[in-house]
């Protein structure tokens, strides 16, 4: 439970079961990230 991309960690044990990322809610980018791409 390191990653900090995974922002919903209680459902990890359900991705383990299923294999279903939906359960993660992963972020994959900040939203700083975001607005700097976009300016781009």
């Amino acid at each position: 439970m390191q990653d900090e991309d995974v922002t919903k960690k209680s459902d990890i044990y359900e991705y383990v079961l299923t294999g279903n990322e939906k359960f993660l809610n992963i972020r994959a980018f900040t939203e700083k990230q975001k607005k700097e791409a976009y300016e781009r």
